[in-house]
């Protein structure tokens, strides 16, 4: 019976034994993955963000809200704020090459001029942040200023400009010299010009009201007291230039070459070398073809081209533009007549 009794507490031992490494042997696995640690080398992406985040936020470089200043100028992105109908009063458009259809620029007017072609020249001396607007031929011929030109503002006395104001006149209210303005329209390279950088034609010039106009510094450096806006605006008085003309052959045969002498002086008769001209000759047919060049310090300049020989035989039209800073901007004129070959 004491056997018996062993041996039933044995068995009982031993299957509990059993029974409890049946249950660890069944939760151990378990247990283990439940409890091990989670590695930052785990390829959980919610504990590998240093590693797996290709672009980190930086207050630099991906905050939309903070911006680094740069010296390049604000330009608007299109061209809303500009009257494209304008271009329609511009006389041969082909001369400008545009580079923005529309952009805002700053400065102070240290100049008006008003020109035969029924434009006002408005020199600006452009705030800091948009000197790159201006170019080598603005700093030589424009005492570094940008020309800004509202279109068909003033009578037209220039022969093919009459008809790009006919019907229409400007009204854009010039501020006075020393004015601080803002000035939108299209941006442009005038290639007739030295290609020297415009705004032209301009949609609006605007006295920034912030500020008051800001006088220019005189010869004795003393400074004039800034004059309040008016209606004209306030024009300088440049020195103005003389343009002689001359065809070396009249008449001329067709087929031959030809050669045209410009002569620039001011009202003295003195040479007035440096200066920026333009010709534009136009044949009997009404082809035109232009030449640019400068005056030497004799106050020459002369070109020479071929005739062709089927061109058609009557009167031919030279047209000379000039232009240099200080001056008035000048022109001349001439003609000749191309006959058939002898």
């Amino acid at each position: 019976m004491a056997a018996g009794k062993k041996i039933g507490t044995g068995v009982g031992i031993a299957v509990a034994v059993l029974l409890v490494l049946a249950v660890i042997g069944y939760s151990a696995p378990n247990n283990v993955a439940i409890n091990q640690p989670k590695s930052i080398d785990s390829p959980n992406p919610q504990l590998t963000v240093d590693n797996s985040n290709p672009q980190p936020k930086s207050v630099d470089n991906s905050n939309p809200q903070i911006q680094i200043p740069s010296n390049e100028p604000i330009m608007p992105t299109s061209s809303s704020q500009c009257v494209q109908s304008l271009w329609q009063h511009v006389y041969n458009p082909a001369r400008l090459q545009v580079l923005d259809n529309c952009i805002t620029a700053s400065g102070i007017i240290r100049e008006i001029r008003s020109e035969a072609d029924g434009d006002y020249h408005v020199l600006v001396q452009l705030d800091n942040q948009y000197s790159r607007l201006i170019n080598e031929e603005n700093i030589k011929s424009q005492s570094g200023y940008l020309v800004v030109e509202p279109v068909c503002q003033l009578a037209v006395t220039q022969e093919d400009a009459k008809a790009s104001c006919v019907a229409f006149s400007n009204h854009i209210n010039i501020p006075p010299i020393g004015s601080h303005v803002k000035i939108t329209g299209s941006y442009v390279l005038d290639k007739e010009h030295g290609r020297w950088a415009e705004i032209h034609p301009a949609t609006s010039i605007e006295i920034i009201a912030e500020t008051q106009p800001i006088a220019a510094p005189t010869d004795n450096g003393t400074t004039q007291a800034p004059t309040s806006s008016s209606s004209p605006p306030q024009v300088a008085a440049p020195a103005k230039m003389v343009l002689t003309v001359t065809p070396a052959k009249d008449p001329i045969s067709r087929g031959s070459s030809q050669s045209i002498i410009v002569n620039v002086e001011d009202e003295n008769g003195n040479p007035i070398g440096d200066v920026t001209l333009s010709a534009r000759v136009t044949y009997a047919s009404g082809y035109s073809r232009p030449f640019s060049g400068t005056s030497d310090n004799t106050g020459d300049w002369s070109f020479s081209w071929q005739i062709g020989g089927n061109s058609n035989p009557g009167t031919f039209k030279v047209n000379i533009s000039a232009s240099k800073g200080g001056y008035e901007s000048g022109s001349g004129s001439s003609s000749f007549t191309v006959t058939t070959a002898s």
